[in-house]
C-alpha cells in the first residue's frame, strides 16, 4: 500500500526533476515535432477514451482521497475531457 509522504522533499530531487523536464522539452524542440492533424472524428474517439477512464479516476479518488496523486489524476481527467469537448465545440462552430 501507499504510505503518506512527508511534506519535506529534498531540494536535490526537485532540481533533478526540473532538469529532466527541461531536457525533454529541449529535445522535443530540437526535433521540431509538429502535432498531427486531428479530425473531428479523432476528437470523438479521444473524448470517449477519456470518459471511459472517468470511473477509474473516480474510484482511485474515492479510495485514496487523502493522496495528492489521486486528486491530480481525477482533476487531470476532468480537465482533459473538458478541453477535448471545448475543442470539438470550436470545430463545430467554425464548420458552420
Amino acid at each position: 500500500m501507499l504510505e503518506a509522504a512527508d511534506d519535506h522533499v529534498p531540494k536535490g530531487r526537485i532540481e533533478t526533476l526540473a532538469d529532466g523536464v527541461f531536457a525533454i522539452a529541449m529535445t522535443l524542440l530540437a526535433f521540431n515535432l509538429q502535432p498531427p492533424a486531428v479530425s473531428i472524428r479523432d476528437n470523438w474517439d479521444l473524448q470517449a477514451a477519456l470518459l471511459a477512464m472517468l470511473p477509474l479516476s473516480t474510484a482511485v479518488l474515492g479510495r485514496y482521497k487523502d493522496y495528492q496523486a489521486a486528486i491530480v489524476l481525477y482533476s487531470g481527467n476532468l480537465l482533459l475531457v473538458g478541453s477535448v469537448n471545448a475543442r470539438r465545440d470550436v470545430h463545430a462552430v467554425r464548420a458552420r
